[in-house]
C-alpha cells in the first residue's frame, strides 16, 4: 500500500496509486475454494488480508442462479404463455405445450389434412382429392 508523503511545506500529500492491491484471478479461485470449504467470509478475509467486503463482492458474483432464473421463468410462464399465443407461430405453441408437458411428444403422429378446391371439372365433396401427409405436429415441413 502507498503510504502519504509530507511536501516541501510538510502538507501531508495523498499517496499515489491505489492504496489497495487488486485481486488476480488466482485470489478469487482461493476465495471461492475457502467457501466451499465451509469458511465463513470473515475466516476467508482475515487468513488472505483482504476486507471483507472484497470476500463478500468475488462470492457474490460468482454464486450460482439457475435456480433464481427458474424460479423467475416460472413466475413469468403465463405472461410468456399468452405472449406466445397472440404472437407466436404453430410451431411456437407446440414446442411450449410439449416443454411444459401438456402436449406428449409423440414422433410417430401423423395429420392427414383434405384440401378442398371447388372448380369446374373437379369432384363434389372432396372425392378423390389428395390427402397431404405431414410428419408430426409442429414440423417445419
Amino acid at each position: 500500500m502507498a503510504e502519504p508523503t509530507k511536501d516541501e511545506a510538510g502538507q501531508l500529500q495523498p499517496a499515489e496509486g491505489p492504496s489497495y492491491k487488486r485481486l488476480t484471478d488466482a485470489d478469487r479461485i482461493t476465495i471461492l475454494h475457502l467457501h466451499d470449504e465451509g469458511l465463513s467470509y470473515t475466516a476467508i478475509a482475515q487468513r488472505l488480508k483482504r476486507s471483507l467486503s472484497t470476500i463478500h463482492d468475488v462470492i457474490q458474483t460468482y454464486a450460482p442462479t439457475t435456480d433464481l432464473a427458474k424460479r423467475k421463468l416460472a413466475a413469468a410462464s403465463q405472461r410468456m404463455a399468452e405472449n406466445i399465443i397472440e404472437n407466436g407461430q404453430p410451431r411456437d405453441h407446440v414446442a411450449t405445450l410439449k416443454g411444459l408437458g401438456v402436449l406428449a411428444d409423440d414422433s410417430g403422429l401423423k395429420l392427414q389434412i383434405a384440401v378442398g378446391v371447388s372448380l369446374p371439372g373437379l369432384p363434389e365433396r372432396g372425392e378423390g382429392l389428395p390427402i397431404v401427409s405431414v410428419n408430426s405436429l409442429g414440423s417445419d415441413s
